[in-house]
């Protein structure tokens, strides 16, 4: 893997309730120089988003307690944080999927098992844009 530079000491948060997601996600994260945090659901990543300043946030759709729909329409609704790129992490991929993730505040939606490539892309496509 060529580690890119844009992304190298970058801070993203990692949400999914899977563990072997989650650990899968966080090497890929990881080996491309990125600094890597994780919640298990969307109610714990509120609170870090409040605490923590990220580039990104990737998030899973559905999760226990609050799930990632939930969790952006509060982030960008309640907490007014539109600066920072969520990216949609679901293994739901119908048309209707995507466009909640779009509609919910998202600005991308990668399908599970997601490859290495096309996230570090979409995640370097979106850290490098400026969102109001």
């Amino acid at each position: 893997m060529v580690v890119n530079q844009a992304l190298v000491n970058k801070k993203v948060l990692l949400v999914d309730d899977n563990d072997v997601n989650l650990m899968v996600a966080r090497t890929m994260l990881q080996r491309a120089g990125i600094l890597v945090e994780t919640a298990e659901n969307g109610a714990i990543a509120i609170e870090q988003i409040q605490t923590t300043q990220f580039d990104a946030v990737l998030m899973d759709i559905q999760m226990p307690v609050m799930d990632g729909l939930q969790a952006t329409i509060y982030i960008r609704n309640t907490l007014q944080i539109t600066s920072i790129p969520i990216i949609a992490l679901s293994a739901n991929q119908m048309e209707s999927d995507i466009q909640k993730s779009f509609e919910a505040g998202m600005v991308a939606h990668l399908g599970k098992p997601i490859g290495s490539d096309l996230l570090l892309e979409t995640l370097e496509y979106h850290i490098s844009q400026t969102y109001h």
